[in-house]
């Protein structure tokens, strides 16, 4: 009997250990680098652990400044910033320098701690939002969004934590994609001037190269489609996407601008959960009716035409931006809506396709904004004779455009 029971534990015994050496060790995120970040007033370290999906997260411990760097590639990070999806900065930070962070695009937000009251230029990607508890300003003064615990009752831009992650406060998150004739004098960002002076929220963000057409940014293969692909798979939260085709290419390859604004809005809605289409109908210009024959109005129409075509075949809507051309050209013909090269607009074309996009986008009368286009941009090619009237503007032609942009979209039939 006591030789069985002798038997009977040692096999537990044995079980035990058995179970003990197979069991898997717990899971301990390990630091895989480990970096002195050049800091003024203290001292700051800098670490990667894994993300658990393939990626990066940088983490800031210590106290004292971020001394500047004199550009991206000279952060100790700036290697693998590519595989960064969060960054974590620690409470005895107080201020971040200059090209930090700008190459970890992959961060979507990135939380400030309260004692960090400078960001320096260029500090962080364009398209990670920052989201701060206190007050905070960045040297090249991007958009920093506060910390509001509730639903804000007014305009302006907030965040909160919902399940541990940072979410902005009801704003429209609106994308362009496009070539020169979106990114002239910034329209995607005098849009988003114009929508905040008349109370709106906003997170507007651009992807465009010149001369581009929507077949380019609809091919993954390419440059422009690359980044497109790389934007809708980063998140599928965009609210809004406007897409702009080249030029005159809605007349002169209509078949191919509906092929690759069918194949864009495929993915578009492939990736994104909530997103409305609009396709951003442009203008008849001087340049090319000099060698159509045609006049600016009657190109327009033909333009305006294409592309209510292709908004019919795929369900989308139209932006009349060229509709609004159109009027004030016929009804204000004083006012220059080109530029020198008398095909992009001028400062005042670009103002008044920013107010026709509000009004369309986000069915606000841009007559209500308090941004009048003033103060003007600085033009660096005024010298340039073909850019020399660029920014002709004035109280009086910024009314004109608010109420020729607001009779195209809420007036026309």
């Amino acid at each position: 009997m006591r030789k069985n029971r002798s038997l009977l534990l040692i096999l537990i015994v044995m079980a035990v250990l058995t179970v003990l050496a197979y069991r898997k060790p717990a899971v301990v995120k390990e630091t895989l680098t480990t970096w002195e970040v050049p800091a003024e007033e203290g001292a700051i370290t800098a670490s990667f652990t894994d993300d658990g999906n393939h990626g990066y997260i940088l983490s800031l411990e210590g106290s004292g400044r971020i001394r500047d760097f004199a550009s991206s590639k000279d952060a100790p990070w700036y290697a693998s910033s590519g595989r960064v999806t969060k960054i974590n900065l620690s409470e005895g930070i107080t201020a971040i320098g200059d090209n930090a962070f700008p190459e970890c695009r992959y961060v979507k937000s990135v939380i400030i701690p309260t004692a960090i009251q400078q960001i320096g230029t260029n500090a962080f990607a364009d398209s990670t939002k920052l989201c701060a508890y206190g007050n905070v300003s960045a040297n090249d003064e991007r958009r920093i969004y506060q910390y509001s615990e509730g639903k804000p009752v007014h305009g302006g831009y907030y965040w909160h934590l919902a399940d541990g992650q940072e979410v902005l406060w009801d704003v429209t998150r609106v994308l362009f994609i496009g070539n020169s004739f979106t990114h002239t004098f910034d329209i995607d960002q005098l849009f988003d001037k114009v929508a905040t002076a008349a109370g709106a929220s906003v997170l507007v963000e651009r992807i465009t190269i010149g001369a581009h057409n929507v077949s380019q940014f609809a091919d993954p293969a390419d440059e422009g489609g690359a980044m497109v692909e790389a934007a809708l798979t980063a998140s599928s939260d965009y609210d809004i996407i406007v897409i702009q085709e080249q030029s005159t290419r809605p007349l002169t390859n209509f078949d191919l601008f509906l092929e690759g604004t069918a194949k864009l809005t495929r993915r578009i809605h492939d990736t994104q959960d909530h997103c409305t289409i609009y396709l951003y109908s442009t203008w008849g210009y001087p340049k090319q009716t000099a060698v159509s024959g045609q006049t600016i109005p009657q190109m327009e129409a033909d333009l305006r035409a294409a592309y209510a075509a292709v908004g019919k075949e795929l369900g989308v809507d139209i932006s009349p931006v060229g509709a609004a051309f159109s009027k004030t050209y016929t009804e204000h013909p004083e006012i220059n809506l080109y530029s020198g090269d008398e095909q992009h607009p001028s400062y005042a074309g670009a103002y008044l396709s920013a107010c026709v996009h509000v009004g369309k986008l986000l069915g606000i009368d841009p007559r209500s904004s308090a941004f009048d286009g003033y103060p003007l941009p600085e033009n660096p090619r005024a010298e340039d004779p073909v850019y020399a009237n660029d920014t002709e503007f004035s109280k009086e032609i910024s009314e004109i455009l608010r109420q020729a942009a607001y009779s195209t979209v809420f007036e026309s039939k």
